[in-house]
């Protein structure tokens, strides 16, 4: 019997000394964790107001399913061995931080591994005052009547974006320009009405041909109460990029457009104090600063 139990210790013994080789072993150690967490932890920092690039190398053991950041879906793409994704931060948030996780199929069940912790920075940002006319401060009852259809018209050309992405360099200015007012400045409109400008305004003359920032669908083109003529351009990805008081519309709802296509010239129609093209730019449902998304490569 004693030579039995001897057996057996000798035998645990073997084991753990396999267990304690194996672990220590490269390929077993990433094997291993590849099955816990596939997925490494990013590391973002985002300004607000602005918007950043997730990249998550790919794992073909697993499937991924849906990729939520700060409680919101965010659209991601496969490309090569890579998941790439669009984090965006608005300009008003009370957060400080927030996450990003996936939820991948592994086994045929759903697992969920957080891929970025994002950290959120101050901006600050500057102030002006317009003067305007005063009928597009105090709306009639037919002005606010057009706004509200109109807003309507706006909310469901972003409400479908596409999955996928439709454009494949980076982005670019419409306009090699002047910039008259940056993105996120606090306005004030004829001493009364306050907001903060969500694009960035360019210095044009009217009838400056405006091309396109990037490939993309248009979704909207039409003449706005405050924006004038519009053209608003969905790139996929959650991405769009809006044109707005143009003087002439050069495109249509539905038509494919590649980067640097006219789709418009340049105006002052709708709410303005100036000839001037307002650009604005939109990640996951979030205005960003234009002039910094287009540093994204």
């Amino acid at each position: 019997m004693l030579k039995g139990f001897c057996v057996i210790k000798n035998y645990v013994s073997f084991l753990f000394i396999c267990v304690l080789w194996s672990c220590s072993h490269k390929n077993f150690s990433s094997i291993f964790a590849n099955e816990s967490n596939p997925y490494p932890t990013a590391e973002l920092a985002i300004r607000i107001g602005e918007a950043q690039v997730l990249s998550i190398p790919t794992n073909g053991d697993v499937k991924p399913q849906r990729l939520i950041c700060n409680d919101v879906p965010i659209m991601f793409h496969e490309m090569g061995t890579t998941l790439k994704a669009y984090v965006a931060v608005p300009v008003k948030t009370s957060i400080k931080s927030f996450i990003c996780e996936l939820t991948y199929l592994l086994d045929k069940k759903e697992v969920k591994a957080i891929v970025a912790k994002v950290k959120i920075l101050d901006k600050e940002f500057q102030s002006e005052v317009l003067n305007v006319p005063q009928t597009t401060i105090d709306l009639s009852k037919k002005d606010l009547e057009r706004y509200l259809k109109e807003k309507e018209i706006i909310a469901k050309a972003y409400a479908t974006p596409n999955q996928a992405p439709l454009f494949y360099r980076p982005f670019v200015a419409p306009l090699n320009s002047v910039l008259t007012s940056t993105y996120g400045r606090k306005r004030i409109y004829n001493n009364q009405k306050e907001n903060q400008h969500g694009g960035v305004d360019f210095r044009a003359a009217v009838d400056t041909p405006v091309p396109a920032a990037n490939s993309g669908k248009v979704v909207l083109a039409m003449d706005l109460f405050f924006s004038g003529k519009t053209v608003l351009i969905d790139h996929g990805l959650g991405i769009f990029t809006m044109y707005a008081h143009l003087n002439k519309l050069k495109t249509r709802v539905g038509e494919y457009v590649p980067q640097n296509a006219i789709i418009g010239l340049s105006g002052m129609t709708g709410r303005v104090s100036g000839p001037h093209l307002h650009w604005g730019v939109r990640v996951n449902s979030i205005n960003v600063d234009g002039m910094e998304f287009i540093k994204i490569k």
